[in-house]
């Protein structure tokens, strides 16, 4: 399967171009965009929380039809997603001849960069992609409007620091005390850098239903303008790999499938595992969605049913992922 992660021509912040005559042109500095070809293929994009993910299941078919668990190599090139300088795009190994893929699923997948749940519901209204990406609750609009919500797993949500910090640990206490310190430092006196998710952001909402107090500091730390606001993961990943003493909330499952040099760190003696989540011993969890403007297409539905496959369920496991209930 071919993946290709891309900066899709969604048209979500630019006004479309209209046939002349037209209405008035645009104000200056306004650029409106023509309509797009629509490549072919599945096209998923929304929010950032689930693109490695996405990313993952996409590479677990493999050039014979077969469900594969990691990615596929072909000729010695990897069959999926490279990376050079910075971007992600396809290699441009192409399928075996007359390769049937396994049931139904698409033998091109387009992956956008993070648009956001919110964007992926925009995306699928305006007809723009087949498969969105939620990591919250959909509003009663939002489900008005024939947006559908489909499980697609469970991810565990923790603090995190880089493998070179010395800190392993924190506790509750000691996060609403450096939130709420101006001068944040680490119990061995180093400076601390909090980093913040935008309002409304899903990890928040896990840390805001688990401590209040916490969320309430990290609110206030906000509006001192002490802490750095990441607006995507991505954003917030490439923080916590560059900035010396900095910590914040990331999913489990990014650091483990794309392999970070990153620690969780435990919380309140507690090790971020979706074992400690199905004890009831750690509660910082948000729900990862597929969704759809009405039932999935056949497509679409081929795709979920490829992810709910056992032999891809138990490797999210291990990936620290928690397959939804069947």
């Amino acid at each position: 399967m071919r993946v290709w992660l891309t900066a899709l021509a969604l048209a979500l912040n630019s006004p479309a171009c209209a046939p002349e005559p037209g209405p008035p042109p645009l104000p200056e500095g306004l650029v409106c965009a023509p309509p797009a070809a629509r490549p072919a293929g599945l096209i998923m994009a929304g929010s950032g929380s689930n693109l490695a993910l996405a990313r993952f299941i996409a590479d677990s078919v493999d050039d014979h039809g077969r469900r594969r668990l990691g990615v596929v190599d072909h000729g010695r090139r990897r069959l999926g997603v490279d990376r050079a300088d910075g971007v992600d795009r396809a290699d441009g190994v192409d399928l075996a001849d007359g390769v049937d893929l396994a049931d139904g699923v698409s033998d091109s997948v387009h992956l956008a960069e993070s648009i956001g749940t919110r964007g992926a519901v925009r995306a699928l209204q305006d007809g723009a992609i087949d498969l969105g990406l939620g990591s919250r609750g959909l509003s009663a609009a939002e489900r008005a409007s024939g947006v559908v919500e489909t499980p697609l797993a469970s991810s565990v949500v923790a603090f995190v620091a880089h493998l070179d910090s010395p800190v392993e640990a924190v506790t509750t206490a000691q996060l609403v005390a450096l939130y709420r310190s101006p001068r944040p430092r680490w119990p061995d006196g180093a400076p601390a850098v909090l980093l913040l998710r935008e309002p409304g952001d899903s990890g928040l909402l896990t840390v805001k239903a688990a401590s209040p107090e916490l969320y309430a500091a990290m609110e206030q730390a906000r509006e001192a303008g002490r802490v750095v606001i990441a607006h995507t993961d991505q954003e917030m990943r490439e923080a916590l790999l560059t900035i010396e003493g900095a910590v914040g909330l990331l999913d489990l499952g990014i650091i483990k499938l794309e392999a970070l040099p990153l620690r969780p760190l435990r919380l309140d003696g507690v090790e971020p595992s979706p074992e400690a989540v199905r004890r009831g011993r750690y509660v910082l969890v948000k729900a990862l969605t597929w969704l759809t403007l009405g039932p999935p297409g056949p497509e679409a539905a081929a795709f979920i049913e490829h992810a709910r496959s056992k032999e891809v369920e138990d490797e999210l496991i291990e990936r620290g992922f928690l397959p939804p209930a069947r």
